[in-house]
């Protein structure tokens, strides 16, 4: 419907502007909105509502527009200023300085986006002056500030996340440098540092398992090779006792002991002719010479096997002396050890 004179060219204009509108693609997907038109010589303010559901979609029930001519001397009275209003102009300076005063243009848009009239008016500097040192007053409260929740940051994350990591990282360089599986001091965070800390602590407690496990197997593996070396010596020293053993069982006696016994009585008898006792003589005297040599001989290997015998009793004595005497004890200053973990308490 229209409100003003009926056929006027406004009326027109009206009708015009609501036929070639789109004001579904001016709405999209809002319920309402605004823009501004020209009619005529004039300017009109458009509000535009959708009517139907609530979910903004477009139901096919139509629309409610409803425009508003405006001038300037409403313009004014809403600002409380002069001001003009400029038609069909789109200037892109916003505001223009002259002398104490700043001239102010703001565009009035249309439903295609484009200005459709420029608002003029002027004010006087001071204000445009306040309203700049406004904005850079904000703007220094905002670095300002900025700044401070900076530094507040880095100071929290010095004392929550750096620091605790600092901590663990010299004690690695500590276990690096001197070797020592000693526990990091547990805290009572239950966070993600807390848990690396209680993970690089279990780490550490494996480690040391593993050197105690490792010593004790060094410790069992040379015993164990110690006793095979010892096994061995004692092997190669009763070699030759076996051996010479084993020559004199097997040994066969040079001479009969039933013959040579029987070659005796018959020197005894006074019947026996001289050829036939020198013979006599001459064999009982060969084998009083091999019994002899044999027993020196067998004199000999026997020295050899008490020799040897020596050689396995001296090393079971040297391992009996070993597993019966003590390591050597080193002089231990305890002041020095008090001074030490005195200083570290203090620290």
């Amino acid at each position: 419907s229209w409100n003003g004179p009926p056929g006027s060219t406004s009326s027109q204009q009206w009708a015009d502007l609501l036929d070639r509108t789109d004001f579904a693609h001016v709405l999209g997907r809002r319920r309402s909105t605004r823009f501004y038109t020209r009619l005529g010589n004039s300017v009109a303010a458009v509000g535009v509502a959708r009517m139907g559901g609530a979910s903004g979609a477009d139901t096919g029930q139509g629309y409610i527009a409803i425009a508003r001519v405006i001038t300037a001397k409403q313009i004014s009275e809403a600002l409380g200023i002069d001001a003009t209003l400029d038609v069909g102009s789109s200037s892109s300076r916003v505001a223009t300085y002259r002398g104490s005063r700043a001239a102010i243009a703001v565009p009035l848009i249309g439903a295609d986006g484009r200005a459709v009239a420029m608002v003029r008016f002027a004010v006087p500097s001071d204000a445009t002056r306040l309203g700049r040192r406004v904005l850079v007053f904000a703007i220094a409260g905002s670095i300002v500030l900025l700044l401070f929740v900076l530094i507040v940051l880095r100071r929290l994350i010095a004392q929550l996340v750096l620091r605790p990591l600092l901590r663990i990282e010299n004690h690695m360089r500590r276990v690096r440098a001197s070797g020592s599986l000693t526990l990091l001091e547990e805290d009572e965070r239950r966070d993600e540092i807390g848990s690396l800390g209680r993970n690089f602590n279990a780490m550490l407690q494996q480690l040391k398992d593993l050197r105690e496990q490792i010593g004790v197997q060094s410790f069992d593996l040379g015993r164990s090779e110690s006793a095979v070396a010892v096994m061995h010596n004692v092997r190669n020293a009763l070699n030759p006792i076996s051996t010479i053993l084993s020559r004199e069982i097997a040994q066969v006696p040079p001479i009969d002991r039933a013959t040579l016994d029987r070659a005796i009585e018959e020197l005894a008898r006074g019947d026996v002719s001289d050829e036939r006792r020198q013979k006599l003589a001459a064999f009982v005297t060969a084998a009083v010479d091999a019994d002899a040599a044999n027993r020196e001989s067998t004199r000999h290997e026997l020295s050899i096997g008490r020799e040897a015998m020596g050689h396995v009793l001296e090393i079971i004595g040297q391992q009996q002396q070993g597993a019966h005497e003590r390591p050597a004890l080193e002089i231990c200053d305890v002041t020095a050890i008090i001074a030490r973990n005195a200083t570290i308490v203090r620290y």
